[in-house]
């Protein structure tokens, strides 16, 4: 390890045949050392080229480790393998995957089978900035109506509504906080009269609407019960889509319908799009990566 990290290939040479010693030694090594292996790899020396070419091959998804997860991100990406990105993303908890659905987004890509065509659309459209407004009815829960009535005013100015907002009733606030947010930039005095507002429903209705608040951090520390429960995503985000159940999917349905609105409901929403296709196809190969995470692109020459 030392002779390769210093570049010293010719004594290596003479102490290993065939990397028998450093892959061993590759694979206890800490991720700082790997990636020192790995700068000297990339340099192309034919000395090391069967280094990868013979290591331990791919392995699931599943059984990567965080870096190893974003390598695989980052590697196809950079050559613009949205298939494979895609697959991915199937198999992804969402705290990769929805940043994955920015990417799908700018670049016009669509897969080929009419069924994944379809639910890569689906889930393009629950996390779109801009959804289109949804018709109110029967079945939508108070608080929907409640936000889509506010996206439906003539927005005033950011100080008229916030003048509005802060002697306004808990209804009457959380369509106020739904026109605010269809003003392009919000100033932190805006975001920040939302955040600290006397009302639960109020700051809810800022998660809801996708104001610049850290559903995963902000909600967690807010006084109210239901804004914690229902704004807090960061659960949702680590599930494997392949290890969830029809279980799953029920509980999913079964939330409170308020937990489902606008942008901090995007995550459970697609997320049960995934688990839904999931358990429809359950003989889908999981994505496999090279297990040699810091290698780069670690194809045969």
């Amino acid at each position: 390890m030392f002779l390769v990290v210093t570049r010293q290939l010719d004594a290596y040479e003479k102490e290993d045949f065939e990397f028998q010693h450093l892959r061993p030694a590759y694979e206890r090594a800490s991720p700082v050392v790997r990636r020192h292996v790995m700068e000297v790899y990339r340099t192309g020396d034919v000395r090391l080229r069967g280094f990868i070419a013979g290591a331990r091959g791919t392995k699931p998804l599943k059984d990567c480790t965080p870096s190893e997860i974003e390598h695989f991100i980052e590697t196809h990406a950079g050559r613009q393998d949205w298939p494979k990105l895609f697959g991915g993303f199937l198999d992804l908890p969402l705290e990769y995957g929805l940043p994955l659905l920015d990417r799908f987004r700018v670049s016009g890509w669509e897969p080929d089978q009419p069924d994944l065509r379809s639910l890569y659309r689906e889930a393009l459209a629950e996390t779109d900035a801009q959804p289109a407004p949804k018709k109110s009815d029967a079945t939508s829960s108070v608080f929907a109506r409640w936000l889509q009535d506010g996206a439906a005013m003539n927005a005033g100015s950011e100080e008229e509504l916030l003048t509005r907002l802060a002697a306004a009733t808990p209804p009457d606030g959380v369509k106020l906080v739904a026109a605010l947010a269809k003003h392009p930039r919000l100033s932190d005095k805006a975001v920040q009269a939302v955040r600290t507002n006397a009302h639960w429903l109020v700051r809810l209705a800022g998660y809801a609407v996708g104001l610049p608040m850290r559903i995963t951090e902000s909600s967690a520390q807010d006084p109210n019960y239901w804004v914690r429960e229902l704004a807090q995503a960061e659960g949702v985000l680590k599930v494997w889509p392949a290890n969830a159940t029809p279980a799953d999917l029920e509980q999913l349905d079964g939330v409170p319908s308020e937990a489902t609105v606008g942008r901090l409901g995007a995550t459970r929403r697609v997320l049960r799009l995934l688990i839904a296709y999931r358990i429809t196809a359950p003989d889908l190969e999981p994505m496999t990566t090279d297990a040699a995470s810091d290698a780069g692109e670690f194809e045969p020459a």
